[in-house]
């Protein structure tokens, strides 16, 4: 959930009322904000994790076992763009707009001035305005619809391919995706933004399920 992390640093975070109901209703449950970049992508996605498990004997389990598994699987060296986009092409059409080229000189030759960029691998979503575009070091920005990505170093834009593996969606898993890149580029690089989103809801939409049938005592068809 994004919007749950905006008030997490505070005392009483956004969090607490959704815990409050997942507890009113019999489960245990707890709460982590993770990073993906922390997983294996380097991409700046945060997001607060909630889970509940619905048994009486499950409170250590939901508050110390599951975010000590989660502590374990992170990722402290970075992974580097280069080491994932590797084997996928770059894009290969227009270069940057008049517009999109006010805001790379914006950000990165007047707001982050005094910073080496030959040292960093760093990533620049051009598709935002100026007040809104966040310039990364060795990650990218948070994908969504209509993003573009631009490596400032090395001058290039990621093409939908590369956008799709940020997302941990890769060809050779998904080999039509070649085909799809060729005929669809645009399209196929939007869903790259909302690859994530399915994936959730169709997480939500089982917890439901589970939940209802278990509170009525009808199985869930």
């Amino acid at each position: 959930m994004e919007g749950l992390t905006r008030g997490i640093s505070r005392r009483a975070p956004r969090s607490n009322p959704v815990m409050a109901d997942r507890e009113a209703a019999g489960y245990c449950a707890s709460w982590r904000v993770l990073d993906s970049r922390h997983f294996h992508l380097p991409q700046r996605r945060r997001r607060c994790w909630i889970w509940g498990l619905l048994h009486a004997n499950s409170k250590d389990v939901a508050e110390q076992f599951l975010p000590a598994t989660l502590q374990s699987q992170v990722h402290h060296e970075p992974v580097t763009l280069d080491s994932l986009l590797v084997d996928e092409p770059y894009d290969q059409g227009r270069g940057l707009n008049d517009r999109e080229q006010a805001v790379v000189d914006k950000i990165v030759h007047h707001k982050f001035e005094d910073i080496d960029f030959s040292e960093r691998d760093w990533v620049i979503d051009v598709s935002k305005s100026i007040m809104r575009a966040s310039l990364c070091p060795d990650v990218c920005p948070c994908l969504v619809p209509r993003t573009r990505l631009n490596r400032v170093n090395a001058g290039q834009f990621l093409g939908p391919l590369q956008v799709l593996g940020l997302q941990g969606i890769w060809t050779r898993d998904c080999p039509r995706l070649e085909n799809f890149a060729l005929t669809k580029p645009r399209l196929l690089r939007d869903i790259a933004g909302n690859a994530f989103t399915s994936t959730v809801a169709q997480a939500v939409i089982l917890s439901c399920l589970v939940h209802f049938s278990r509170s009525t005592g009808e199985g869930a068809s």
